[in-house]
Formats: structure tokens, C-alpha cells, sequence
């Protein structure tokens, strides 16, 4: 009676991680593209929860109700993004992987899935995605030039120009990097929904939040090294995507390292989600969060914390 019961849950879930997935991915590709970093959420807690078996069922009721609602080739490079990325996510989470490793990889899988993506859509469609984004990107800048060929002198207008010219340059060859920030962003957004969905269902994971993303020294100076490149070679516009990928990384390990600090005055989640959005979409903010994260990982900001805080209760026992 309890292997029944236990099976009918399994397959509710399962129809439910599937109805969930088709509503994102109706409204991903119709009305709402922002709802893709959602996308990869309902397979992983799927998988953590049960495993395998009902996790590929719940995907091949998926593609069909997909392939049904939105068309099949649609639906098939969908799938190419979906499928992997929650597979590794979940998995990793049954492992009870470190966080950063967790977080990272599964930031890989899902740029190599997006890049698949394109690749299959391209030759769908029979177009190149980076030349349509590129030409979108050319014609908007030569529009805001057109505007300000008005109010800019007619000496100085070449040379504007030229610097414009540059930085679409750059902006078009960080496209890479770029994407690899928004793969980052979903397996962060996947990760913290999964592990909090599982950790309330009373599942066996480990806890997971920004504070468990620490950088190591070696990572922390292999991401300065790779800002320095960029910066020495600045005029190369494909080492944007070295920046790109180093600033954001070292970004998250500041947050981290101020999630740390927040946790250890003990403030509560949802004042701590009005201050990320603080750090993360004001200037100043952001900078104090990138020299906090440089020096966590250089220095161990959050060990000696750590230790200061073990040290602080020995004494107190005593």
C-alpha cells in the first residue's frame, strides 16, 4: 500500500515538474523571455526528489506537450538546453557537491547548452544568431549617431564616431562572455529555488545560499590575471570576454562574502534580498562588492571570521 502510494506521488510530481516546465516554455518563447532563467528549475527538484526514472518520464511528457503546443523543432532545442543542464544540476545536489562546484559546472554545462542551441537553430533557420544580434546591435548605434550627428561638432564627429565603431566592437565579441553571465545567473537562480524547494520538503541536501560561494586564492589571482589581460590587450576586442567572465565571478564571490557577513548578524532573508539588489544594480554598491570579493579570496576574509567566531565560543565556554 505505501509502494503505491509512494508511486502515485512519484508520478504527480512528475506531471506536475512537466506542466510547470511547457507553462515556462510556452511563455519563455511567446510573451516572456526573461522567464527562461526559470526554465531548469522544476526537473532539477523533480530529480533531487526522485531521481531519474521519473525525471526522464516527466521530460519526454515535456517534449510532447511542446512539440505540440509551440512546434517540434522549437521544442528539440529547448531541449538541448534542459535536458543536460538539470540533469548535471540535480545530480550534483544528490551528491551533496560544494556549492562553488556545483554552481560553476553547472554554469559550463548550461553555456555549452545554449551555444548548442544556437548552433541548431541556426541551421533550422538557416541564419547566423551572432550576425542578426551583431546587425541589430550596428543598426542601433548608427541610429543613436545619426541623433547626435546634430549636436556634436562636424570636427569632432569622426572621431566619435571611431570610438563608438570600437566599443561596438568589443561589445559584439564579449557576446561570449556575456552569455556565459546569463548561464551563471540561471544556475545560481536554479540552484538557491532547488536547494530551498528540497531543503522545505525535508530532503536530504545540503544548504545552499550565496555565502557558500567562496573563491580560492589560486581562482581569485587566475581571474585577476585574466582582468589584467584584458586590460593589457585591450585593443583585441575577443579578451572582453576574459573581463566579462572575471568581473562576474568576482562580483558573486563579493556577494558571497557580504551574504557571510549578513548571515552573521543574523538578518533575515528578505533583508538580505533588498540589499543584494543594492549591491548589484547601483555603481558604487557594485564596486565595494567586486574590492570585497577580490579580497575574500585573496586574503580569506571569511576563514579568519570563522575562526574568530570558534575562538570567541572557547572562550566563552571556558
Amino acid at each position: 500500500m505505501e509502494m503505491k502510494e509512494a508511486k502515485q506521488s512519484s508520478l504527480l510530481n512528475a506531471l506536475l515538474a512537466a506542466g510547470l516546465t511547457v507553462a515556462l516554455f510556452y511563455f519563455t518563447t511567446t510573451v516572456m523571455p526573461l522567464l527562461h532563467v526559470l526554465l531548469l528549475f522544476p526537473f532539477v527538484t523533480l530529480y533531487v526528489s526522485e531521481g531519474p526514472k521519473w525525471t526522464g518520464l516527466s521530460m519526454v511528457l515535456t517534449l510532447v506537450a511542446g512539440g505540440i503546443l509551440v512546434g517540434w523543432e522549437e521544442t528539440l532545442v529547448q531541449a538541448i538546453y534542459f535536458i543536460p543542464a538539470s540533469l548535471c544540476m540535480g545530480e550534483m545536489i544528490r551528491r551533496k557537491s560544494e556549492p562553488r562546484d556545483e554552481l560553476l559546472l553547472t554554469s559550463l554545462v548550461i553555456f555549452a547548452a545554449v551555444l548548442g542551441q544556437l548552433f541548431l537553430a541556426d541551421k533550422i533557420a538557416g541564419t547566423s544568431w551572432f550576425e542578426s544580434v551583431r546587425q541589430g546591435i550596428q543598426a542601433g548605434v548608427e541610429g543613436q549617431l545619426a541623433n547626435l550627428g546634430s549636436q556634436v561638432e562636424e570636427a569632432d564627429l569622426p572621431a566619435l564616431q571611431y570610438q563608438v565603431s570600437v566599443a561596438m566592437d568589443i561589445l559584439v565579441h564579449s557576446i561570449p562572455g556575456i552569455l556565459y553571465v546569463s548561464s551563471l545567473i540561471t544556475a545560481l537562480v536554479t540552484g538557491l529555488l532547488s536547494h530551498f524547494i528540497s531543503l522545505s520538503s525535508h530532503l536530504d541536501v545540503r544548504p545552499f545560499a550565496l555565502a557558500d560561494f567562496e573563491l580560492s586564492r589560486f581562482w581569485t589571482l587566475v581571474l585577476l590575471g585574466a582582468l589584467a589581460l584584458g586590460s593589457v590587450f585591450s585593443g583585441n576586442p575577443y579578451y572582453g570576454n576574459a573581463v566579462v567572465v572575471a568581473l562576474s565571478l568576482l562580483l558573486l564571490n563579493g556577494m558571497g562574502y557580504i551574504d557571510f557577513r549578513f548571515q552573521w548578524r543574523m538578518i533575515h532573508w528578505m533583508g538580505r534580498l533588498i540589499l543584494y539588489f543594492f549591491f548589484i544594480f547601483l555603481v558604487l554598491p557594485g564596486f565595494l562588492a567586486l574590492f570585497l570579493g577580490i579580497g575574500d579570496g585573496l586574503l580569506g576574509l571569511r576563514m579568519k571570521f570563522r575562526e574568530r567566531g570558534q575562538n570567541h565560543g572557547q572562550n566563552s565556554n571556558e
